[in-house]
């Protein structure tokens, strides 16, 4: 099976439980948001780094921590400024702000950002910057954000001070975990050109009754266009369909830098994947690493919880979103 191709490719399950893989071609809808999205894609945007880590997001709650503990299994620095759902919270203290909304309105911002964020996990950025700036660049964006009043985790903006002033070494082998990275993934693939990145795919339907609404709250007006309601089942699910479907309008640019890992897949032929997932990021899994981390694997008295709970509207074209994740109604 060849790796992700410009059209990507994604696992899904038969009627029998046999692992299927899906290619998107380039009929995917094209949304506002979505054509907004591949827009951004034209403005021209400066490579930071020639660095190749590998990023994992998804929506909140799709199973991006299991993949996290898969990287961290494979030699992968993930950080050490993280939460209990090992997301890494300098990332999230530099862009998790709807401040950066819309993206490509913000590059400038974005770069600031990213600078900042390679400086701590990887090497200092831009080539010349002194440890001396690097802290002061920090002490400034940390005070931007409490400014702002826009840390939403556990703790303080402040906290994340002495992770963020910490100078990164230079690594083969790191990356992140942090669920909202796919809101600014066009930027990100375009500024490190040689990161790739899993996204970690959860039945949207199942999504819509999680506790975990975040991303709804922080960024479901932006990707729907209208106020949301974070307690609506009914808004849950259009934010995933938002969300997916802006993800599907990056693919045709990001060639093979792009894994969309289906969570139930994962779970029920994890070997298969885990298989597809070494192809991708071109590495060897001995099999003591395979076997602790299959046997740590476990199935969520969660999955399918969308079947005990009133039925949701759902419409034609999210419909058939559903259907090429390989989820039925």
């Amino acid at each position: 099976m060849a790796k992700m191709t410009a059209s990507a490719q994604m696992f899904k399950l038969d009627v029998n439980g046999k692992l299927l893989v899906t290619t998107w071609d380039r009929t995917f809808r094209i949304g506002r948001v979505s054509f907004r999205s591949m827009e951004s894609y034209l403005h021209p945007i400066k490579p930071l780094s020639a660095t190749a880590p590998v990023a994992i997001g998804g929506v909140g709650g799709s199973g991006t921590r299991v993949v996290a503990h898969l990287l961290r299994e494979l030699g992968f620095d993930i950080g050490h400024d993280l939460n209990e759902s090992l997301d890494d919270l300098c990332f999230t203290a530099l862009f998790k702000r709807q401040a950066l909304w819309p993206p490509e309105e913000h590059a400038e911002e974005l770069q600031e950002s990213l600078e900042a964020f390679l400086s701590a996990r990887h090497q200092l950025v831009p080539s010349g910057t002194t440890e001396l700036e690097h802290r002061q660049r920090a002490e400034v964006m940390i005070e931007k954000l409490v400014a702002e009043d826009a840390w939403q985790e556990h703790g303080t903006a402040s906290e994340r001070l002495p992770a963020l002033q910490q100078v990164g070494t230079d690594k083969a082998y790191w990356g992140w975990k942090e669920p909202n990275t796919h809101i600014f993934l066009p930027y990100l693939l375009r500024a490190l050109p040689n990161m790739k990145y899993i996204h970690v795919i959860r039945s949207g339907l199942d999504m819509a009754f999680s506790a975990n609404q975040a991303q709804l709250a922080l960024w479901g007006e932006a990707l729907l266009d209208r106020p949301v309601d974070p307690t609506s089942p009914e808004d849950s699910f259009s934010y995933w369909c938002a969300a997916h479907d802006r993800l599907l309008s990056f693919l045709p640019f990001a060639r093979e830098r792009m894994f969309l890992l289906r969570f139930e897949s994962l779970l029920m032929q994890p070997d298969l994947v885990l298989r597809e997932v070494a192809r991708f990021l071109s590495l060897d899994i001995n099999d003591q690493v395979r076997a602790r981390w299959q046997g740590a694997l476990r199935v969520p008295t969660s999955l399918g919880r969308h079947s005990e709970q009133p039925p949701i509207n759902i419409e034609q074209d999210q419909s058939k979103l559903l259907a090429q994740f390989g989820y039925s109604i």
